[in-house]
């Protein structure tokens, strides 16, 4: 972050493998807890948003196009560190991937670590098979900013995947879909967004809202009631008091 160098990294030209190749881990040099990109990209990502894209090329080639709130994991998984970090320049994080498993696989672990971390996660799909750096050479920096701007909301994206795998023409199928989407739905923990998202899965799904809405009520209710939330109230209330106490203080 304060621009001094802490390893190299390099992206094979063609298909060779592995694609990256980086610096072995040293105690300053911890994949997982650095972001390329970010020392250029902190100032403009403060004002708007991070975009995460998978490699060293694409964070150079768009930040050529004048996008400059772009920055990559440097070989690795995104995790949570790396969210933790863009955490504190921003509150909004566009994951921009390409639709393959890798890209899904991401979006997943966005979706897991999102409301946990108290971020505003959306997904920029790219075209099968392209990266950012194959569109900037081909549409310029308009083309990528329309796909950026295009981003939906990681809930949004979570909700269609789990609708899709439905065929929607029975009154049986919307039914199974109405439990998939309450599954997805159950993550949220603001009941206001969740009630909005509710109406998207209605749409999506061709039912009432008030049908997803009383499905995800009884799904919620079922969850309160289930024997390993009573095991764990039971167990809560049974701790000491000054425990009590502590747990409080640390949730504050």
């Amino acid at each position: 972050l304060q621009n001094d160098v802490v390893g190299f990294g390099a992206r094979a030209l063609g298909g060779a493998q592995p694609k990256y190749l980086n610096t072995a881990e040293t105690p300053v040099f911890q994949k997982s807890r650095l972001m390329y990109g970010l020392n250029r990209a902190k100032t403009a990502i403060a004002r708007s948003a991070a975009v995460v894209v998978e490699g060293y090329t694409d964070v150079i080639a768009l930040h050529e196009s004048g996008i400059q709130t772009v920055v990559a994991t440097n070989g690795v998984a995104l995790g949570e560190t790396h969210f933790e970090l863009l955490k504190k320049f921003t509150q909004r994080v566009i994951l921009m991937f390409d639709s393959d498993a890798a890209g899904k696989g991401a979006a997943e672990r966005g979706f897991e670590l999102q409301h946990k971390l108290g971020l505003d996660v959306l997904v920029a799909l790219l075209p099968d098979g392209r990266d950012p750096a194959d569109l900037v050479t081909e549409y310029g920096n308009e083309g990528v900013q329309k796909i950026i701007d295009g981003a939906q909301p990681l809930m949004e994206f979570k909700l269609e995947q789990a609708i899709s795998r439905f065929p929607l023409d029975t009154p049986e199928a919307r039914a199974r879909a109405v439990t998939a989407a309450t599954e997805v739905l159950g993550w949220h923990p603001d009941p206001v967004a969740r009630h909005e998202y509710v109406f998207i899965a209605s749409r999506l799904i061709g039912v009432d809202p008030e049908s997803v809405q009383r499905a995800l009520g009884e799904r919620r209710v079922g969850e309160s009631q289930s024997p390993a939330s009573r095991s764990e109230r039971d167990r809560t209330t049974r701790l000491p008091g000054h425990v009590k106490l502590e747990r409080e203080a640390l949730r504050l």
